[in-house]
């Protein structure tokens, strides 16, 4: 096997359409890799990313679940180590913590173990990500922080892309949205320098939650939709989704009901692909208060539930919260 799997010429062809974000294509390439399992680990790796960036994270999780343990038991060691990292990736996804914590705990001894320190900051980083979901913000930016001087050392651009993307979420839900802002930023500058296109969108979705939180809507919602065709176009329904909930949150606060309810349906249409359960969480809550304020109480009454249940599962206490909150405002 040599580093570009010239020795496979399916592989090769389907490394160089990841390398083109054409993951779609990669998917349908790749497609049986999971029934093969260790025969073909490289192939099995990529595909299981493939089905993770098309947005069929369910997939991509019984495919590395099966294909997991049983790299473990084989030489195939870098295999192994990508698969447990996807795997948490997959699981985090569809709202498995646990399993998700689990996965990333064994990649960080992994990696303590074999003193990769790539490998290190990349559980790391993932971790935290974990820790913010659940409403542990300090802990969240402890693990980034260390991440960061990793990547910055390997000058690894891509990870630091993500870790800065991820420090700007903590810092926007710990209510610093001048630092939330900044880092957005740096994590778009690194994307586009990393060639990147996929995490320079999410940043700039991050920029349109900050001129939300600071009330400037119109930015917000100008900010999100471009975002939202950007990610379209380049086939990531994941971050539109996300990107058309901002905006619909936005057009809600300026009573611009009928194309806050466009957006937002736009954005259930993308999740109902079996996008990430926060981001289907989040849009459900978005239904809710857009219901609530045109006075279809039944319909708040419903999705507020719906999303306080789902913010419940993935222990995002915070969001819970605010959905129960508007419950007791429903009831009162």
């Amino acid at each position: 096997m040599t580093s570009f799997g010239l020795d496979d010429p399916v592989l090769h062809q389907a490394r160089m359409r990841a390398g083109a974000g054409a993951w779609r294509e990669v998917a349908s390439l790749l497609e049986g890799q999971c029934e093969q399992l260790t025969e073909r680990p490289e192939r099995l790796t990529l595909y299981a990313e493939a089905l993770l960036r098309c947005g069929e994270p369910q997939h991509a999780r019984a495919c590395l679940e099966a294909a997991t343990p049983l790299l473990e038991r084989t030489a195939h060691r870098g295999a192994h180590r990508t698969a447990l990292n996807l795997l948490g990736a997959a699981s985090f996804a569809v709202g498995a913590l646990d399993e998700a914590q689990a996965a990333w705990d064994r990649l960080l001894e992994l990696a303590q173990q074999t003193d990769d320190v790539l490998l290190l900051a990349r559980a790391t980083n993932n971790l935290g990500a974990i820790a913010n979901l659940r409403g542990a913000r300090h802990d969240a930016l402890r693990l980034y922080n260390l991440a960061v001087p990793v990547y910055q050392r390997l000058g690894e651009l891509r990870g630091l892309a993500e870790t800065f993307h991820n420090l700007a979420m903590t810092y926007r839900d710990l209510g610093d949205l001048t630092q939330s802002d900044e880092y957005e930023r740096r994590a778009m500058d690194y994307a586009r320098e990393a060639g990147a296109p996929r995490l320079a969108i999410m940043a700039q979705v991050g920029r349109a939650e900050v001129a939300l939180r600071s009330s400037d809507f119109r930015l917000a919602s100008a900010t999100a939709t471009y975002a939202a065709a950007d990610a379209e176009r380049h086939g990531d329904f994941e971050t539109a989704a996300d990107a058309y909930r901002c905006a619909g949150e936005a057009e809600t606060a300026l009573g611009n009901h009928a194309a806050a309810r466009r957006l937002l349906s736009a954005a259930a249409a993308h999740t109902a692909r079996g996008g990430p359960a926060i981001v289907d969480a989040e849009v459900t809550f978005a239904s809710a208060v857009l219901a609530f304020r045109t006075g279809d109480r039944d319909r708040a009454r419903r999705d507020a539930s719906h999303a306080a249940e789902a913010f419940d599962r993935l222990g995002a206490g915070a969001e819970r919260q605010r959905a129960l909150d508007l419950l007791l405002e429903l009831d009162a």
